[in-house]
């Protein structure tokens, strides 16, 4: 399938406006007519991917990348909402827009926050502190079976994406603002296959995975990324289970996590691959088997550590039957970017 070829590639190579209240507005205060102001030319610049690193890219999905729906609310220098806009389908197809802010904005500098495909709704959009304390949606919504989450998003409004950009604005010319969204969650891909000298170490037997257990995933994060301030350490507390996708060249999972700092070798998260050891080979005959378990310790970017919107590619190698018999490494990519990890087991 093309997902899984492109991802082996890659191991390989290593128009509305809604006007609200302003700066600083209290009870009594004149809302800003809209319309009257400062003109903003705002686009999403670059691909919905990171660029902070200098990673290896690796192209996202189509359904990865798609936006449905993108609001970009725009806060003054005290946290107060200024103006907000939801993208019409025309807009939606460029990823630009342009439209007046209220004349009371000129000389302020405004920080514009742009959500794709979700609204957190109630309150918190009214400052720019109950924008940035709102949870992203947990990335349990996005993981399911392999058949699924490698041809399709699961969760139906598309995957969650943020960024925000700062400018003063000025008046007489269009103020360009550029907008790069990120998505809140990692993206894990994991091949475990066996050493190529397995069938020779161990007479012609096998090995045959049949399922697989992410424990200690992290499910929750903030919505937007708050520079200088680097993900909890706590441990996660979701799980993920899947029926691994098989072909001559090994065992696949994929699933997606929330960011995570840095956390104690007991804390971190770990990949379970259960199956069989076949003693002759001959998957047709079931007396000659003996269960297998192999745990893998999830490393990410180094102790752990899960950073957002990043590809981590885990390549595991089973050496032998006993739970030890693995090595994994890690590679990280930019998603569009990759992290990768190996190991052997």
């Amino acid at each position: 399938m093309k997902t899984l070829k492109k991802l082996i590639f890659a191991m390989m190579a290593g128009s509305a406006i809604f006007t609200s209240c302003s700066k600083g507005a209290q009870p009594g205060t004149p809302v800003p007519t809209p319309g009257d102001g400062p003109q903003v030319q705002l686009t999403l610049g670059g691909d919905v991917s990171t660029r902070a690193l200098a990673l290896p890219a690796v192209e996202g999905e189509a359904w990865e990348k798609e936006i449905k729906t993108l609001a970009v609310y725009c806060y003054g220098t005290n946290g107060n909402l200024i103006a907000q806009r939801a993208f019409n389908a025309e807009e939606l197809a460029s990823l630009s827009t342009t439209f007046t802010m209220p004349a009371s904005a000129v000389g302020t500098q405004c920080t514009f926050y742009a959500m794709a495909n979700y609204s957190p709704g109630g309150t918190y959009t009214q400052t720019a502190a109950g924008l940035e304390s709102s949870e992203a949606p947990s990335s349990a919504l996005y993981n399911g079976d392999f058949s699924q989450v490698s041809t399709k998003c699961v969760r139906p409004e598309g995957f969650v994406m943020t960024g925000k950009a700062t400018i003063t604005l000025q008046s007489g010319t269009p103020n360009a603002v550029s907008i790069t969204v990120q998505r809140t969650v990692a993206k894990f891909f994991v091949r475990a296959k066996l050493s190529p000298d397995f069938a020779q170490r161990f007479q012609g037997g096998t090995v045959v995975i049949t399922s697989a257990l992410v424990q200690r995933v992290p499910t929750a994060s903030m919505l937007f990324y708050k520079d200088g301030n680097a993900p909890g350490n706590q441990a996660g507390a979701g799980t993920v289970n899947q029926t691994p996708f098989s072909d001559a060249g090994g065992y696949y999972l994929l699933f997606y996590c929330h960011e995570q700092g840095e956390v104690a070798l007991n804390r971190r998260m770990t990949i379970t691959l259960t199956g069989y050891f076949d003693r002759d080979g001959n998957l047709s005959t079931t007396f000659d088997r003996d269960p297998v378990q192999y745990l893998i310790t999830v490393e990410g970017s180094g102790n752990c550590k899960i950073d957002r919107n990043r590809l981590y590619i885990i390549d595991v190698t089973i050496k032998g039957i006993n739970g030890a018999d693995a090595q994994s490494a890690v590679t990280e990519a930019d998603w569009m970017p990759p992290f990768t990890q190996t190991g052997d087991i």
